[in-house]
């Protein structure tokens, strides 16, 4: 079932009509004044007009409407698991930043659109995002909301944020997952955790990590890829050769050109559970005013242009011949 509300952003902004409203009263005083003198020298009172000033008024109050912001929200269901949550980890760390080439997608930008493209296989699934380098820092907490996982995805999953602690040849370090599932990622009545690790595999050495949730890998790394700075590769990174072992180590390993295996093993990961509908899970807002201020800018060119005539049957006088 859905529930729709109104509200107003900015309601105190539709106080900016009354002055748009002052001309109209004005206007409105003048003709009573100009019908009581035509009515004391023996004249019909004047009736043309009246339709010009409905439409400057209504048009002052589609003005102030739109000033107000008003937006209709709406509530409703959407499927959802209770029982599981799921954590993207991406490594940030410099060595994320090489590519095939200068012009060429970095390790990082490959990993975001992967976890894009995972995330949403599984809608029904609250999900977040942590960054890691030699710890792991959460970005955004579990939700439902897709649109904000992207966001979160693209503005604040950078490379080196956090920092790492240490200053090292290799400042990943997977000891760093390590008790992912008990400080605080996860929501905590959730008993099933699952953690979607997306890394090059360069670590400093590291013991297989007890992390309280289930890990699954994709790797983003090639042997031909270098950091490149102003066009040209930085002759400080040279590929780990051990990358492909030590993301082995962690758990099972999907290499970024087999999304289909990353899949499956999410998928196996999560495993089946209820669904449910909770009401209200997820919320809707459509602003109106753009709309608002449409409709008063189309009254404002009638007045302007004046309305336009409709053909049909022209007035004819009869003149009787006595």
């Amino acid at each position: 079932m859905l529930a729709l509300e109104l509200t107003f952003l900015s309601p105190l902004a539709a106080l900016a009509c009354l002055a748009s409203v002052l001309p109209v009263a004005a206007a409105v005083l003048a003709r009573r004044r100009a019908g009581r003198a035509a009515a004391a020298i023996g004249l019909p009172e004047p009736r043309r007009g009246r339709g010009r000033l409905l439409l400057l008024a209504v048009a002052c109050c589609a003005f102030g409407l739109a000033a107000a912001q008003p937006a209709v929200s709406r509530d409703g269901g959407r499927d959802v698991r209770s029982d599981v949550e799921t954590l993207f980890v991406v490594d940030v760390s410099r060595s994320m930043l090489a590519a095939d080439g200068p012009a060429d997608a970095t390790r990082l930008e490959r990993a975001r659109d992967a976890a894009l493209k995972l995330r949403a296989t599984i809608p029904e699934v609250r999900s977040g995002i942590a960054g890691l380098t030699d710890r792991a820092l959460p970005y955004l907490f579990p939700t439902l909301d897709q649109r904000v996982f992207a966001s979160t995805l693209q503005e604040a999953v950078t490379i080196e944020s956090p920092p790492p602690q240490q200053v090292a040849r290799v400042a990943t370090s997977f000891d760093a997952l390590a008790g992912l599932g008990s400080r605080g990622f996860f929501t905590p009545r959730v008993g099933q955790r699952v953690c979607v690790v997306l890394t090059d595999g360069e670590s400093a050495s590291f013991t297989a990590p007890a992390s309280g949730c289930k890990l699954v890998v994709v790797q983003f790394w090639n042997a031909a890829e270098r950091v490149y700075r102003n066009g040209e590769a930085e002759p400080q990174y040279r590929p780990d050769d051990a990358a492909t072992a030590s993301a082995a180590k962690l758990g099972p390993v999907a290499r970024e050109g087999d999304l289909g295996r990353a899949r499956e093993l999410l998928a196996s990961a999560v495993g089946d559970g209820p669904v449910s509908t909770p009401a209200g899970t997820e919320r809707t807002t459509i602003l109106l005013a753009p709309y608002v201020a449409f409709a008063g800018l189309v009254l404002v060119l009638v007045l302007v242009l004046g309305l336009p005539r409709l053909p049909g049957r022209r007035a004819t006088r009869t003149i009787v011949e006595a």
